[in-house]
């Protein structure tokens, strides 16, 4: 009995300091594992994100050879003709409204300071005259007829210049030179009765 119990003694002196070592080893083989399984998936990652951007970055070069190809057929120089010819300002048009009203052809013509001053000279006008109708003072009704005649030549003088810069400046957006056919031909320096051509 006493032999058997000796020889458990010994065993367990053996046996038992030999099982820490064991989890111990354990323990230091689990977090390099752990280790090398996050090293495998951030290299998956890296790579499925690296075929992604490749992937996107074919889409959009693509997408934008396709768009470069529509717009250089949508905006060739017939369809920018037809812009420029469906958006240009006319000199008819803004004749006729300053005979209607001086300041609305400068209005037309996106001359909005120099139409405001033209409005309001010929409302002064209407005063001037009114007052010289009420008090039969000649005086008055000739300088309100002056102002009168002076808004509208002043009106349709920088509506004319109005309109021609105008059509200068969407040409030049549209990259139009004036020279190309179906535009208008470029106006001469000073004033001149194309004004009044309709």
């Amino acid at each position: 009995m006493s032999y058997r119990m000796s020889l458990f003694a010994m065993l367990t002196l053996v046996l038992v300091p030999s099982v820490p070592d064991r989890s111990r080893a354990d323990e230091s083989s689990r977090p390099s594992s752990s280790m090398e399984m996050r090293e495998s998936q951030q290299r998956k990652d890296l790579a499925s994100s690296e075929e992604s951007d490749t992937a996107s970055r074919n889409l959009e070069q693509e997408s934008s050879a396709s768009s470069q190809t529509s717009m250089s057929d949508f905006f060739d120089d017939a369809h920018r003709q037809q812009l420029y010819r469906e958006g240009r300002l006319t000199y008819k048009r803004a004749t006729l409204w300053t005979l209607a009203l001086p300041g609305l052809g400068n209005f037309y013509a996106k001359q909005y300071l120099i139409g405001g001053i033209a409005a309001s000279m010929m409302g002064f006008a209407a005063l001037l005259v009114s007052y010289g109708l009420a008090t039969q003072q000649s005086g008055f009704i000739w300088s309100g007829l002056g102002t009168a005649g002076s808004a509208y030549l002043g009106g349709m003088i920088s509506s004319y210049f109005g309109v021609r810069a105008y059509n200068r400046r969407l040409r030049s957006r549209l990259r139009l030179s004036s020279n190309a056919p179906g535009l208008e031909p470029p106006r001469t320096r000073g004033i001149s009765l194309t004004v009044f051509q309709f």
